[in-house]
């Protein structure tokens, strides 16, 4: 589950995130990937993860009628 005000905080491919952020952190996630890429634009990854956010997040009436689509 989601916690009810995130906060996503991505870093580059060279240095990631720092660690007093790393240690400050509640939870940390990856996105899985298929092929021969080895990381994601931040804002493809940023863009990812906002999108499961805001289902997570949604009241259920909007998950109800994003599923009917």
């Amino acid at each position: 589950t989601w916690p009810q005000r995130p906060c996503l905080v991505l870093g580059n491919e060279a240095t990631g995130v720092s660690p007093l952020v790393l240690e400050a952190s509640e939870r940390r996630v990856s996105i899985p990937m298929c092929g021969v890429k080895e990381s994601f634009n931040v804002a493809v990854a940023f863009g990812i993860a906002a999108h499961h956010a805001a289902r997570a997040l949604a009241p259920a009436e909007d998950k109800a009628a994003h599923h009917a689509r």
